[in-house]
């Protein structure tokens, strides 16, 4: 009996024991507090930023590295910490936008350190802890921001020309400058589509902002863009630029002649035959006429006073000639040598054009903000155009309907209309326009301004600027070949002739002149353009 009881008692104490070790499915674990530090390489440390790249770009320790730890949970039915990290806020309510990034079924594992995570940006976490009835509860949410920027786009530019492809970019300004990588495709779109383009090369040096392409076809349009790395493994890509290479140019591309015409050249044109050139001097000394055929000076034209600007008459070997110092245009005779005529002006001449159709010529004055109108079978000025400012570019419209006065003064340029020699309308363009010329199929004028070294496409239609774009440097010269493609503007400091294919008036070639470069003009049939180049003039050939 005694023994019944004491194996009784013993039952009790087991069923006991068993009640309390049973879980209870409603019971919610321990939170954990979670702490979180920045544990990444010495890239991030403000001590640190004046070591150089070139020391730590290879090194073996570039992860960006953040160390998590959190507190012990202290209950019997622990089973597991469930770790999330977001790049958003809010873990615990948007589970969906985290990922979980380490599972740990040991109580005592409260370290992680996460190596995952980008320069630059902002992480969060939280820590989930779940107990073996798969209650769980989460810990706070902590954030961090990581050390390292963004690196700032560099700027790309394109040009070709007869040889090869030339590229030039700014200099990556990223304190953690890791290399360039250059892409070239010809379909475009190269940073969303790197597969269809061709990798060129890297560049490790920031200093390096060049690159020589020959290996292209001619006729073929090429898009290059350059991918900037850091050392903290962002990237960013530059601008896209696209450039056509062309081979041997359609155009008139290299200097095929040069001789010495001697100095304080002021304008220079070309006949309406195509035959004769005609160099004129402001001062000191004769015209230079050049026979075009063999690209010599074959006598020197006398004037009875300094000659600035000049226009061919059309159908013949008549050119227009502008006193300097005097109110009248010298009619000059290419073929006979000698000036033939003289037209009596009410004020000193500046720019002149004819009119393509024949039967007028225009001259402006810098002195008075007046046109006059000139009969060219009498050699008489018939009318006047007053305008708002002085004038002194002009320009006639293929058609002969309009004709186009710049001002230097007014920063504009008045549209005129020639049936009855109205101003129709005043365009305002950039500071001190000096050249302008009509396309030859009448859609659009060119306007050079030389004080912000911009060119201004304005449309004959509308008269309404549509375009317009900058040329460093000092430009002083423009024409335009016969068949409108081509655009060619001198720059005096720079010494270069710059080409820009007028449908979509992009640069295609600069051409670098042993001298600097003014006025030019190209010939009836577009395979050569003249040019005066310091005390030189130059002839531009295919």
């Amino acid at each position: 009996m005694r023994q019944l009881l004491v194996l009784s008692g013993l039952l009790a104490l087991l069923a006991v024991a068993g009640l309390t070790s049973c879980d209870d499915p409603t019971a919610i674990p321990t939170p954990s507090i979670l702490s979180i530090t920045y544990s990444g390489d010495s890239l991030g440390r403000e001590s640190d930023t004046a070591i150089p790249v070139a020391l730590y770009r290879d090194g073996p320790d570039l992860a960006c590295r953040v160390t998590l730890d959190w507190t012990t949970c202290p209950d019997h039915d622990f089973n597991r910490y469930i770790l999330y990290r977001s790049e958003t806020p809010g873990i615990a309510g948007s589970q969906s936008s985290a990922v979980i990034i380490g599972i740990f079924d040991n109580r005592e594992e409260v370290i992680f350190v996460d190596a995952d995570v980008a320069w630059g940006e902002t992480w969060y976490y939280a820590l989930q802890t779940e107990n073996s009835s798969e209650n769980v509860i989460w810990s706070n949410e902590v954030s961090i921001i990581l050390p390292g920027e963004q690196p700032e786009p560099i700027i790309l530019s394109a040009l070709s020309d007869c040889l090869t492809v030339y590229l030039e970019w700014t200099t990556s300004t990223s304190p953690h400058f890791l290399s360039n990588s250059l892409y070239r495709s010809e379909m475009g779109h190269i940073s969303s589509d790197t597969a269809s383009a061709i990798f060129m090369g890297t560049f490790d040096d920031a200093t390096d902002t060049t690159f020589t392409d020959m290996r292209v076809n001619a006729g073929t349009k090429y898009y290059y863009a350059l991918l900037t790395k850091t050392v903290l493994g962002q990237s960013v890509w530059s601008n896209e630029v696209s450039v056509i290479y062309y081979g041997h140019p359609g155009f008139p591309y290299r200097i095929i002649a040069q001789f010495t015409a001697m100095w304080r050249a002021s304008d220079i044109i070309i006949s309406s035959t195509g035959e004769y050139g005609i160099q004129t001097k402001s001062s000191y000394y004769p015209n230079n006429v050049i026979r075009m055929d063999n690209h010599a000076i074959i006598y020197e034209l006398e004037t009875p006073s300094f000659i600035s600007n000049a226009c061919p008459l059309p159908n013949g070997n008549l050119v227009y000639l502008a006193s300097v110092s005097d109110d009248l245009l010298w009619v000059a005779d290419l073929d006979m040598e000698v000036i033939i005529d003289s037209v009596q002006m009410t004020t000193i001449p500046g720019g002149l054009c004819s009119d393509p159709m024949g039967g007028l010529a225009y001259a402006a004055s810098y002195y008075d903000h007046m046109v006059s109108v000139i009969d060219t079978d009498s050699h008489e000025v018939i009318d006047w155009v007053y305008t708002s400012y002085n004038v002194d570019g002009i320009a006639c419209h293929p058609s002969g309907e309009y004709v186009y006065a710049s001002s230097s003064t007014g920063d504009n340029v008045s549209v005129i209309r020639t049936s009855d020699l109205e101003v129709i309308a005043e365009v305002e363009v950039g500071n001190g326009p000096i050249e302008i010329c009509c396309h030859p199929d009448g859609s659009s004028v060119y306007v050079l301004c030389s004080e912000n070294s911009t060119i201004y496409d304005i449309d004959c239609e509308t008269n309404e600027i549509v375009d317009s774009w900058g040329c460093s440097g000092s430009p002083v010269g423009m024409c335009i070949l016969p068949s409108g493609d081509y655009l060619y503007v001198s720059d005096n400091w720079k010494g270069k002739v710059m080409v820009y294919e007028t449908v979509g008036n992009t640069q295609v070639l600069s051409i670098t002149v042993p001298k600097s470069p003014g006025s030019m003009t190209a010939t009836p049939n577009g395979q050569e353009v003249l040019l005066n180049s310091s005390d030189d003039i130059l002839v531009l050939g295919l």
